[in-house]
This record gives C-alpha cells, sequence and structure tokens, in this order.
C-alpha cells in the first residue's frame, strides 16, 4: 500500500484534494512528497509547515509556493535542518 500512495503523490495530473488528503497521511515519506509539489494551495502548505516530522517542515520550506511569511516563522523552527532550509530560500529570495 505505500507504494502505491508514493505513485499517487507523485502523479502530476493528482487533483489538489487528494494532495490535500496525502498531506494528512501517517506516512511523513508522503506527506514529504506532498510538500516538494508547486501545485499546493496556501492552506495545504500552512498545514504541512506544521508538520510534527521536521524532513516535511523542510521540504515545505523548500518549496518555492512557500510564502515569505511561513518562511520567516520556520527560520525559527526548533530543528536546525528546517530553520537553515528556510534562511536558504529567503536569501534566495532576496537575490531574485
Amino acid at each position: 500500500m505505500p507504494e502505491i500512495k508514493r505513485e499517487v503523490a507523485l502523479n502530476k495530473a493528482l487533483p489538489i484534494e487528494i494532495h490535500e488528503l496525502l498531506a494528512r497521511d501517517e506516512s511523513p515519506q508522503i506527506r514529504s512528497l506532498v510538500a516538494d509539489r508547486r501545485q499546493l494551495p496556501s492552506h495545504v502548505i500552512q498545514l504541512l509547515s506544521e508538520d510534527p516530522d521536521e524532513s516535511v517542515r523542510a521540504r515545505i520550506a523548500n518549496n518555492k509556493k512557500t510564502s515569505l511569511e511561513i518562511l520567516l516563522r520556520l527560520t525559527k523552527d526548533s530543528s536546525p535542518i528546517v530553520s537553515e532550509a528556510a534562511l536558504k530560500r529567503l536569501n534566495e529570495s532576496v537575490k531574485v
């Protein structure tokens, strides 16, 4: 079953509603795949930015669609992996 969910999460034609369901999946690996998606609505990005798993939060910090507000919050994350990813994205945004 996890392999099927993985393949579904990687499907480029997946409806937003399915991404919303997968963003709440029990597996952090599935949630991480969702966090990599560019076509996420802001409420799903918000949800994933508060994920209990640091790898999911780090992936959402790296997502180009993540708002400055969320990136600023993630710079204060308790996980250095997350806070450093958010700082890197903010620095990239300033250079553009």
